[in-house]
């Protein structure tokens, strides 16, 4: 890196970048002196951090960094810590270069036109588009908390092209590398641009059963179906009484929205 920082966010972009804000130089919870406001961009093929234009929001400890589906990022956030003077209920949105013209306007970008909604870990994804594309990728949908997403993944795709604008992708076989659950599919067009996401759901094979398998499952169904109902009567109570105590579980437990 250029900036020495700790305590900041990072995101893997539809291309491979990495998109990184925020942070201080040392790190100290809920303090925000020696902030880094400058942003980078990390090249893995050339191995070269890139400055990007500066913020100017604080983003230190509890900050976060999201993909969006339209390829853009959102960094927000920072502090909470009860009614600490280091709150920061505010975000910005990152617009990364494959968005624009070296003049700064928007560029022109492909659309996905159909996905498969569905597809199983090791099988083939389709999918068309509205002109021509050369890349696609499967980014994991996030889940992020201080300042880490712990479940972010890319998973590059090799193409092939079929007729008209029509693609396919051969998913790889590991579910260990693509793990199963909801993805963003982003195709790029000869400059690198990327459409806005489609999104795809991952799923494991179905594993074979015998006959014998399938009935013993049937009667597992039909005991979940009594144990349901069964819990379903204890619900009500269960919550009247977390409800109506005079010391809650939790103490916020109404949400509020903060504008």
């Amino acid at each position: 890196m250029n900036y020495p920082r700790v305590y900041h966010t990072s995101v893997v972009l539809p291309d491979g970048k990495v998109f990184t804000a925020g942070g201080q130089v040392w790190g100290k919870p809920f303090n925000e002196s020696n902030v880094q406001f400058v942003p980078e961009l990390y090249d893995p093929v050339t191995d070269s951090f890139e400055p990007q234009s500066s913020h100017n929001m604080i983003r230190v400890y509890h900050s976060i960094s999201m993909l969006l589906p339209d390829a853009t990022v959102f960094n927000g956030g920072g502090g909470l810590c009860g009614n600490c003077s280091f709150n920061h209920y505010d975000a910005q949105i990152f617009i990364p270069p494959y968005l624009l013209t070296p003049s700064g306007k928007r560029r022109a970008r492909p659309e996905i036109k159909t996905v498969d909604e569905t597809v199983t870990v090791g099988q083939v994804l389709k999918f068309t588009t509205d002109k021509v594309v050369e890349s696609a990728s499967l980014v994991r949908q996030g889940t992020t908390t201080h300042t880490v997403n712990t479940d972010q993944r890319r998973v590059p795709l090799n193409i092939e092209a079929g007729n008209g604008n029509s693609f396919t992708a051969k998913l790889p076989d590991s579910s260990g590398a693509l793990l199963p659950g909801w993805y963003m599919l982003f195709a790029m067009d000869a400059n690198g641009t990327p459409s806005e996401a489609a999104t795809v759901k991952v799923e494991l094979p179905k594993a074979a059963t015998s006959e014998l398998e399938e009935l013993d499952q049937s009667d597992v169904d039909m005991e979940s179906e009594d144990h349901a109902e069964c819990e379903d009567e204890k619900m009500p109570a269960t919550l009247a009484a977390l409800l109506s105590s005079p010391i809650r579980v939790w103490k916020s437990w109404r949400p509020t929205l903060v504008l």
